[in-house]
Formats: C-alpha cells, sequence, structure tokens
C-alpha cells in the first residue's frame, strides 16, 4: 500500500516539476520573441538620435531613454539566455531564465553576443557623454545599419530553436503524463479493492458496537481526545433530545456543564436541563483512544434533596430562612466579624394588628400580608444582609458589617415605612392597620453569641411595642419612636 502511495507520489512529483519546466520553457519563448523587438527598436532609437536636429520633432530626452532601456533590457536578457538569470518578462513580471541547454541554441548567442557587444559598448559611451558622445553615436548608428538585419535574423533563430526545445519537452511531458494516469488508474483498482476489505470489516465492528451501545440501558456517549462524539446510543438520543447526526456533529463540552457548586447537568436541546451523574473510561477500539462516557439522569433525586433541603432551612410560606437557617447563617457571621473586627446588627421585628388582619380579613389574608411582606424587605437589604422568618408574626433581619449605628436607625426606619406603607393585600383593605416593632441588639455590644443576640433584640423590640406601635428600641436603651 505504501509502495503504491510512493509510487503515485513520484510520478505526480516528476511531472509537477516537468510542468514548471514546461512553463519556464514559454517564457523564455515570450522573451526571446521580445528580443526581435529590442533590437529593431535600438536601431530605430540610434538613427532618430542622429538625426533628431533635423527630421523629428520627438524630444531628445525621450528618444535617449528609450534607447538606453532597450539597449540594456537587451543586453541582460541576451546573457541571462547565456548563463541563466533573472530578466523581466513582457508583462512585467520577474522570471528566472535557465542557461541555455540546446547546443544550437548556444551557438546562436555567441554570435549574437559577438555582433551585439561592439554595437552596445558604443551605445554605452553615447549614454556617458562628453566630448566622445556624439562620435559613439555615430558609430553606432552606422553598425546598427549594417547588422540590425543580422541581429534580427538571430534573435528569429533564437525564438525557433527555444520553440523547438519546448515542444520536445511538451511532448516527454505527454508521455509521463500518460503512464501517470496509466499508473494512477492501476493504483486506485488496488487501493480500492483494499480500501473495500477494510470497510467491510469496520462497518462488521461498528454493527457490533451500535448493538452493545443500544443495548445498554444508560446514556453512553464515545468521545474523542478533543470531546467530540464519535458514537452514542438511542439512550443519549432521548435524553439530550438530539437525533443520532446531531450529536455526533456536538461536543461533549456543550452537552454537560459542570455548575458552580459542582453540581452537573445535562443541556437539552430545548433549552433545558436536568442533572447528571457521569462516568468516563478509556477505551482502545480499532486502532483509536477513545473515552466512553455514561450519563446518569438524577433529577429526581436532586430535586429530592432540594425539597428536603427547603424543609429543614425555609419557610414553607414566605420562602424565607427558618429558624434553623438564622441561626446558622448569625453564629457564622458572628464568627467572621470577630476574626474582621467588625459590627453586625439584629433587628427582631414584631408585625402590629396581625391578630387584627386574621380576625377581620381571614387567614389567607395574613398569610398573603406575610408574603408581600417578606418581598418587601428583601427590597429594602441589601445582598449580603438576610431576611428570616421565626414564626408566627416575629421576622429578623440580619445586617452585616455595620460601621456607624445610624445606618441601623435608616434600616429600621425604611423597614417601617416599607411595611406601613401596604394598602391591601388579597382584596382586604389594610392602610393604617399594619405596621411593626422593632428591636435592635449589636454585636458585640448586646451578646457576643446568637442566644443573646436574640434575646435582647427580643426584649428590645417588646419595649418598642409596649411604647406604641411603629416603634424601635435599641437593646439596653429607652424606646423611640
Amino acid at each position: 500500500m505504501v509502495a503504491f502511495v510512493l509510487v503515485c507520489i513520484t510520478l505526480v512529483a516528476s511531472t509537477l516539476w516537468m510542468t514548471i519546466g514546461l512553463d519556464s520553457s514559454a517564457a523564455a519563448i515570450n522573451v526571446a520573441g521580445r528580443q526581435r523587438m529590442l533590437s529593431q527598436r535600438v536601431a530605430r532609437n540610434l538613427l532618430l538620435a542622429h538625426d533628431i536636429h533635423r527630421s523629428l520633432d520627438i524630444p531628445l530626452t525621450r528618444v535617449q531613454q528609450e534607447l538606453f532601456e532597450s539597449a540594456d533590457l537587451f543586453d541582460g536578457t541576451l546573457k541571462a539566455f547565456l548563463n541563466g538569470g533573472t530578466v523581466v518578462s513582457p508583462g512585467g513580471e520577474l522570471i528566472e531564465l535557465a542557461p541555455m541547454d540546446s547546443p544550437s541554441g548556444r551557438l546562436i548567442i555567441d554570435r549574437a553576443m559577438k555582433t551585439w557587444q561592439k554595437l552596445y559598448r558604443d551605445i554605452g559611451g553615447y549614454k556617458l557623454g562628453g566630448p566622445g558622445a556624439e562620435a559613439a553615436l555615430l558609430r553606432a548608428s552606422r553598425y546598427a545599419l549594417l547588422n540590425s538585419e543580422k541581429l534580427l535574423q538571430l534573435m528569429n533563430s533564437l525564438t525557433e530553436d527555444t520553440e523547438r526545445s519546448f515542444r520536445r519537452k511538451s511532448e516527454i511531458i505527454r508521455y509521463i503524463q500518460m503512464a501517470a494516469m496509466f499508473a494512477a488508474v492501476l493504483i486506485f483498482a488496488v487501493v480500492l479493492r483494499l480500501h473495500h476489505r477494510q470497510l467491510m470489516v469496520v462497518r462488521r465492528n461498528q454493527h457490533f458496537l451500535n448493538d452493545v451501545l443500544n443495548g445498554v440501558d444508560e446514556c453512553v456517549l464515545l468521545c474523542t481526545a478533543d470531546g467530540s462524539l464519535a458514537n452514542c446510543n438511542a439512550r443519549a438520543e432521548h435524553l439530550f433530545q438530539y437525533t443520532h447526526e446531531e450529536l455526533l456533529a456536538i461536543n461533549k463540552e456543550k452537552l454537560i456543564k459542570t455548575l458552580d457548586d459542582g453540581d452537573k447537568v445535562g443541556l437539552r436541546r430545548d433549552g433545558g436541563f436536568f442533572y447528571v451523574q457521569t462516568n468516563m473510561r478509556p477505551l482502545s477500539f480499532e486502532g483509536r483512544d477513545l473515552n466512553i462516557l455514561t450519563v446518569h439522569d438524577i433529577t429526581v433525586q436532586k430535586n429530592s434533596e432540594k425539597a428536603l433541603l427547603e424543609m429543614a432551612y425555609y419557610d414553607p410560606l414566605t420562602k424565607l430562612p427558618n429558624r434553623t437557617l438564622i441561626m446558622d447563617r448569625v453564629n457564622r457571621e458572628i464568627a467572621s466579624a470577630k476574626r474582621n473586627k467588625h459590627q453586625l446588627a439584629l433587628l427582631f421585628i414584631d408585625l402590629d394588628n396581625f391578630k387584627w388582619v386574621n380576625d377581620n380579613c381571614g387567614h389567607e389574608v395574613g398569610d398573603a400580608l406575610l408574603i408581600e411582606i417578606a418581598h418587601r424587605l428583601l427590597g429594602v437589604v441589601r445582598e449580603s444582609d438576610m431576611v428570616g422568618r421565626l414564626g408566627g408574626d416575629e421576622l429578623i433581619v440580619l445586617f452585616v458589617k455595620v460601621d456607624d449605628k445610624s445606618v441601623c436607625e435608616r434600616l429600621a426606619s425604611n423597614i417601617l415605612k416599607a411595611i406601613s406603607s401596604i394598602e391591601s393585600v388579597a382584596g382586604c383593605q389594610l392602610t393604617g392597620k399594619v405596621g411593626a416593632s422593632v428591636g435592635i441588639s449589636i454585636y458585640p455590644d448586646h451578646g457576643e453569641n446568637v442566644d443573646n443576640l436574640l434575646s435582647t433584640a427580643d426584649d428590645a423590640m417588646y419595649r418598642a411595642k409596649a411604647s406604641g406601635n411603629g416603634g424601635v428600641q435599641w437593646a439596653g436603651l429607652n424606646a423611640r419612636s
């Protein structure tokens, strides 16, 4: 197999090399044809320069420029034909001429060089200027009259010799191309037969693998090293809601994502997600290093865990943290305040006239009122603070990192305004009926643990309530309205 491929590559490379040489020969034909034109242009401009004073209105400088440029180009090209070199093509591009390899062509160039060199020396003398410039022009003009026809015939012969060389190379390339085509067809037939045999083996293995994958009840993804999918089973199509072909065009990183809390989720086609548990094992299959990724949907288990967590730590009505979570959070914030040497405040809130709402509007309205108050309090505090429900109509606000007690007073005032501004809930008019009493304790001034802080804040709240609805009381201070 490798030998066939090497033969094919060798033939193609040989053909390419000959084609490049053919292109070079074609360029040489164009350049040789230009030499004929340049030889005539040099002779014409020599005569024009000699007779310019009495014959034409053409500016002498233009004639001189064309004469010198044509002569330099003719000389450089002639030398490139002899020794090889870079010249400007008729199209203005730089091309590389190889030294003339034809004996007859080199003989033509030698004869042309002998004829041209004397003329080129006199043109150079004219180009230098000075006292001898006019004599050099006269010599060059006379020499051009005598030898321009000979130079033209030599350039014609050079063009014809270049064309003959081109035709010879073209015939060789055609023979090589025919041989390469025959060899390529033969190689293709052999390779096709070998490939067909290998394909049959791969198909049998693939069918076997598909039967194994689809016989597994779990979602199975067969991944390559870069995460793209090489295969999957029907369970994967059902779980992610993609077709088999669509899954094979997706990287596993777009199907399974790790959340910030470490949980993994599968991403469905419709944008939904489900919690998953994954396991990956290496696999070598048909010479490829793959990974078998099994995906287990644990959404039901995860939702059950979340439901149990909410029941244990959150109030079922307001969805606020309950007493258990409040105590835990306050303990953690006390430890943080102790380490970082800052204060925190605990605001104990008891609703005023809540019993009146239940008695006159019904417990459904009372429940709706608690939900509305919870929503309003969450809009008053910062994201770093906490609002919780101890039970009944008692609420807690944990205000962390307190720099000034006046900030606590403003927070308490905003809480009272948020509660007292409720006008109606669930169709029941409550304007002027709902209020609250607030007791405030500060760590570490009024306690160094959660029980002391709650107790002193509770005492302050009762003193605030005793002084009249809508009051705020500091732990250990007199009531203020």
